[in-house]
């Protein structure tokens, strides 16, 4: 494959992961009190990233996130701390899942590290920054909910990743 063909197939693989990740992200979530909430935009962030690598699923972040508040009809409360973590939660799932055996304990530990650095880490001082409440007031909760949700989105992944026909569009689409 010549290079123009290579970064035309690239780039439209990288559109296709941003309108994925937008129309999955779409999906309500699961609202737990008005400070946490269960989604499932963590399916896209980590396909993207085990299809694009590190960089390119930083940059469908940076995007899903710009995007995704417009479309949402939120651009009024777009807060840049949240557009950080969406980089680096694709930098994290793409340098831990591209071109790598999607094994569970491999899973488990992407998911932990992005349960504790970016949802319990980053993802809460940005909540803190926003709303002034004290770290106390909402953290409880917050942890409560990435115990949770720490086991089922590593086995989402795990079933999700180990499934024939998904390996097979892994393998096709994987730039």
């Amino acid at each position: 494959m010549n290079k123009q063909t290579q970064l035309t197939r690239t780039l439209t693989v990288t559109a296709l992961m941003i309108a994925m990740r937008l129309i999955i992200e779409m999906i309500p979530s699961i609202k737990m009190g008005n400070l946490v909430q269960i989604g499932f935009g963590f399916i896209g962030a980590a396909l993207a990233g085990v299809i694009l690598g590190p960089y390119r699923a930083a940059v469908v972040g940076f995007f899903v996130d710009i995007l995704g508040n417009f479309l949402r009809g939120e651009a009024s409360t777009f807060f840049p701390g949240f557009t950080l973590t969406a980089v680096l939660g694709g930098l994290i799932y793409g340098y831990c899942l591209y071109r790598k055996e999607l094994t569970l304990p491999r899973i488990f530990v992407t998911v932990l590290i992005i349960t504790v650095v970016i949802n319990l880490g980053l993802n809460s001082l940005w909540i803190y920054m926003i709303t002034q409440k004290a770290f106390s007031a909402f953290m409880g909760l917050r942890i409560l909910k990435n115990i949770i949700s720490l086991p089922l989105n590593t086995v989402i992944l795990y079933v999700l990743f180990r499934n024939q026909t998904m390996q097979q569009i892994i393998e096709k689409y994987r730039v």
